[in-house]
């Protein structure tokens, strides 16, 4: 079986438009502005609590289940998987409104429903950038921060929703867009099963209107300068070495130089987290 048909075998059984086929047990919780939450737990209660936070379009399961990572970190830790509101099996309004710093509070009623009063809160992609504002907004309930395949958002012209733009207008019209890291650094190649991975989840497999309104809130997890160098727990960053926001990740590296940076040489948004290197990095992260 090539590669492609797995992936695409993967996505039918992982995320179907509800996301029912296929997926993790689990259990819902609702947030103070009444949005249903679903979250799947790993591992012993007594071990560290982490919260994995996954990226853009996609979901607990397929993010940390497919990869692996997920299995390897609950022999360690209390591993916690939220499906964030528009994706997954939890609601997805459509509302630019409803997202942004509420993702990020999402987090923290999540902590509080299962009543830790702080964990490590790790995202990988849209979740790294979650987990930075996380610690800028909740410090009391951050043990530590990991920011994957990530970097800063930057306040004004440079932020995620004004480049992303012309991608939540596409999903409006509901057509489907290439992966994200073309609208970011067209200079970063992403590769064509990449291009078409990408095209086939935003069209087929997720609510578009959903994720246009993901986009368009996503100015909500915004930091200027000053919110990041008040960041008091210093991120540990990991990073592939094509990512397109590998440049993103380097400049909180330049405001905090007390974070820890990771590079994964070689290895691009796509293949970083599969990689072996990756897990390495996430337990020496850990030891912070």
């Amino acid at each position: 079986m090539t590669c492609g048909v797995l992936a695409l075998v993967l996505a039918l059984v992982y995320m179907t438009p509800n996301g029912f086929v296929g997926r993790s047990a689990g259990s819902f919780f609702t947030t103070s502005d009444g949005t249903k939450i679903f979250y799947s737990e790993y591992g012993s209660k007594n071990l560290t609590p982490v919260i994995l936070i996954h990226g853009f379009a996609v979901n607990g399961d397929l993010n940390w289940t497919i990869s692996g990572v997920r299995s390897k970190l609950s022999e360690k830790y209390h591993v916690i998987v939220p499906d964030l509101r528009g994706h997954g099996l939890s609601d997805k309004p459509h509302e630019a409104s409803r997202y942004g710093s509420e993702m990020v509070k999402d987090i923290s009623e999540l902590l509080t429903h299962l009543q830790f009063p702080k964990a490590t809160i790790a995202g990988y992609s849209l979740g790294g950038f979650i987990a930075l504002k996380f610690s800028q907004i909740y410090p009391q309930q951050t043990e530590r921060i990991l920011v994957m395949g990530a970097g800063w958002d930057e306040v004004g012209s440079d932020s995620l929703a004004k480049k992303l733009e012309p991608a939540a207008q596409a999903l409006k019209a509901n057509e489907g867009v290439p992966p994200l890291s073309t609208f970011l650094n067209p200079k970063k190649d992403p590769g064509v099963f990449h291009n078409y991975w990408v095209l086939f989840v935003t069209k087929f497999l997720n609510d578009p209107l959903a994720l246009a309104a993901v986009i368009e809130g996503s100015e909500g997890l915004t930091l200027t300068a000053g919110e990041l160098a008040s960041v008091s727990s210093a991120p540990c960053i990991i990073i592939g070495e094509e990512d397109p926001f590998y440049e993103s990740a380097l400049k909180i590296k330049n405001i905090l130089p007390q974070s820890d940076l990771k590079i994964i040489q070689g290895k691009n948004h796509m293949t970083a987290v599969t990689s072996p290197e990756f897990l390495d990095h996430f337990n020496q992260c850990m030891t912070m």
